[in-house]
């Protein structure tokens, strides 16, 4: 989906600085009551925390971070941005 994102710097250079963090396996691997169960420990990510986290520091809040803990990516799908069509490679 299309998301403006009214920083768009700010937001690319959030994410370069999470280069070389690790991947949050036990989060991606759907363990969240085990493991990960914050999208702001920023000490590793699953792609849609990332996202989310990207977008914050971009100035785009898609949901309520004090609310929200978990960052799905159906949670990001729910937002209310119109969905471009899937593309093949």
């Amino acid at each position: 989906m299309e998301v403006e994102v009214p920083d768009i710097g700010a937001a690319v250079a959030f994410a370069e600085g999470q280069g070389g963090k690790p991947y949050d396996f036990a989060g991606a691997l759907a363990l969240p009551l085990l493991k990960s169960d914050d999208w702001g420990d920023d000490s590793r990510w699953w792609c849609s925390e990332l996202v989310f986290a990207m977008l914050m520091a971009g100035g785009r809040t898609l949901l309520d971070p004090d609310e929200k803990h978990r960052v799905t990516p159906n949670d990001l799908y729910q937002c209310f941005f119109p969905k471009s069509q899937l593309m093949r490679a």
